[in-house]
């Protein structure tokens, strides 16, 4: 049963968001490839690149008005002055050869048969117009020789798209076409690919230009997930507020999906895409963290009605569901399947679902949330343990990442993908 965090954690970040106290100065490096290997199987550990004998790595976390002389002193004034949600990122396709590595591992290779999603095939392509500009919101289909739809993707502002010929069952053909359609309806179709490097591919068709910004929150509302709701009913005004200002052209439009599982008060509670911030706050603001009971959750429900029974755009600048969960699916042959009809649905319109893990997740987890990611061409977020906030996290096995406080962390990479560097 999954344990109830700390109440003093609401109270903390309550009062950090009414002193003003939102962001700071937080930067630190961490090698996740040091990670306890008391978090690997005991089975089947990775191989010795990916960890390191002895104590876990911990980051040397730098806040406004602490200074650690090494006594401990200067973490422990963090814990109590600050408390704030400390995250860490990290993008498996931009660091492709670690990712390719860490399957060939007895461990992860394991957690491919065991969820049934599988990344040994991948085609990135890069589509532009003769001039060089990116093509943004191209929808690009993947079929083998004889005519048979492999994988959808749509390009994102970088004209980037992703895909994965076989994501859910070994690749049964030798021989793929790319066909890029705008939103004219023009189309090219293309034959000569590579799997083991960038296709830049030239189109002249016509970027979408509409600056609409879709963002959903898919957000486990068990029991242990207390401190995770406060932080989003506490959170949500300000990170929507520096989004306006920084990118005032978008059009935002927020919506939310709450969810426990078979047997609680309700599987899903959604409220579909709203520009109203005062209504969606309003929203946030009456839910709970209840039910549960068991460790799995209904993760396979929530993200297949996140992602196919709500509004999407059909036109976006971009489309964002951030995952924020510690508790896998039940793993059963039909909610395994329900998943890989979501993260293809996903794919397809552009959804970049990006994970973000809290206390409690075990590594086949990490696993799937990081496919979902990989799969959405997308990037894996998690919290870390520098905050001092709640339980332990678990140690993500990475190479060398940054730690950030979670805000500026989603406010970056919701910036990112409209097209913005944040300030």
């Amino acid at each position: 049963m999954k344990s109830q965090h700390s109440l003093i954690f609401a109270f903390v970040l309550i009062m950090w968001v009414f002193t003003g106290c939102t962001g700071g100065a937080l930067k630190s490096s961490v090698d996740g490839s040091a990670s306890d290997k008391n978090s690997m199987s005991d089975e089947a550990a990775a191989p010795t690149s990916y960890e390191e004998a002895g104590e876990s790595a911990k980051s040397d976390v730098a806040v406004e008005g602490d200074v650690d002389d090494g006594s401990g002193e200067g973490q422990e004034a963090k814990k109590e002055g600050t408390g704030l949600l400390t995250a860490g990122e990290w993008n498996d396709l931009d660091n492709w050869a670690f990712w390719t590595d860490l399957m060939k591992s007895d461990e992860w290779k394991g957690m491919q048969s065991h969820w049934e999603f599988y990344t040994t095939e991948k085609i990135s392509v890069v589509i532009k117009s003769a001039s060089g500009q990116k093509i943004e919101e191209a929808q690009v289909v993947l079929t083998a020789s004889d005519g048979t739809k492999l994988w959808s993707a749509r390009t994102d502002v970088f004209g980037s798209a992703v895909l994965f010929p076989a994501a859910f069952k070994p690749n049964q053909y030798s021989g793929y076409k790319l066909t890029v359609t705008d939103k004219t309806g023009k189309s090219q179709t293309y034959d000569k690919l590579s799997s083991s490097k960038l296709n830049e591919l030239t189109f002249n068709g016509v970027s979408s230009d509409e600056p609409i910004l879709d963002l959903m929150f898919m957000t486990d509302a068990t029991g242990s997930m207390g401190d995770e709701i406060t932080y989003l009913q506490a959170e949500l005004t300000d990170i929507i507020a520096k989004i306006n200002k920084q990118a005032p052209e978008l059009t935002i439009r927020v919506g939310n999906l709450f969810y426990r599982d078979r047997g609680d008060e309700y599987v899903t509670r959604d409220f579909d895409f709203s520009t109203d911030m005062t209504k969606v706050q309003a929203d946030i603001n009456a839910q709970k963290a209840g039910g549960g009971g068991d460790y799995e959750e209904a993760v396979e429900i929530a993200i297949y009605d996140a992602v196919k029974k709500q509004s999407w755009s059909k036109n976006a600048k971009a489309r964002i569901m951030f995952v924020i969960l510690d508790a896998p699916p039940h793993h059963t042959p039909g909610n395994i399947t329900k998943m890989q009809k979501a993260i293809e649905a996903a794919a397809e319109q552009g959804i970049k679902v990006i994970p973000i893990s809290a206390s409690g997740i075990e590594k086949n987890t990490e696993f799937l949330l990081r496919f979902f990611s990989v799969t959405t061409n997308s990037t894996y977020t998690f919290l870390t343990d520098d905050s001092g906030i709640g339980e332990s996290h678990l140690k993500p096995t990475t190479g060398k990442y940054e730690v950030e406080f979670l805000n500026d962390l989603m406010i970056r990479l919701i910036l990112k993908y409209t097209g913005h560097k944040a300030i």
